[in-house]
C-alpha cells in the first residue's frame, strides 16, 4: 500500500475540516460606548441599551430581539442591584457591582453579552459560553 497515496487525502480532508470550522466559528466582538455620567454601579438599563446597541452595530435588528429573563432554579424570583431596584435581566458576574451578562432571543437564537461599565465607558462583548 502507499502510504503517501493515503495520506495526501486524509490530510486535505483534515485541513477542509478546519478550515471549515474557522468559518462558521464567531468572532469575540468588544463594543464601547461613553456615558454621560460616572456611575459606581451597572444598571440593568444601561446594560440592556448598551447591549442592544451592540446587536445593532454586529448587523442585527434589536426590535427583532427580546431579552431574557436572568432568572435561575436558585433565584427564581430575580434579583436586586446593588441600588435595591429588582432587576429582571442582567445576571450580575462575581462580587463586582460593574459586571453583568445579558441576553437575547429571536426564534431559537440566542445571542448573549457581557457588560461591563468603567469609569464613563460600558464595554460589551459577546459571551458564547454555556
Amino acid at each position: 500500500m502507499n502510504l503517501r497515496a493515503f495520506f495526501k487525502p486524509a490530510t486535505a480532508f483534515l485541513l477542509v475540516g478546519l478550515l471549515g470550522a474557522c468559518a462558521s466559528s464567531e468572532i469575540e466582538k468588544t463594543h464601547e460606548f461613553d456615558v454621560d455620567h460616572s456611575s459606581a454601579i451597572l444598571t440593568e438599563d444601561l446594560a440592556l441599551a448598551s447591549a442592544k446597541e451592540t446587536l445593532s452595530k454586529e448587523g442585527y435588528d434589536p426590535t427583532e430581539w427580546q431579552p431574557i429573563e436572568a432568572k435561575s432554579p436558585a433565584n427564581p424570583a430575580g434579583q436586586l442591584a446593588p441600588n435595591g431596584k429588582p432587576e429582571r435581566y442582567l445576571k450580575r458576574l462575581g462580587t463586582t457591582q460593574t459586571v453583568g451578562r445579558v441576553a437575547f432571543r429571536k426564534g431559537t437564537q440566542v445571542r448573549q453579552y457581557d457588560v461591563e461599565l468603567k469609569g464613563k465607558k460600558v464595554i460589551c462583548t459577546n459571551y458564547f459560553g454555556s
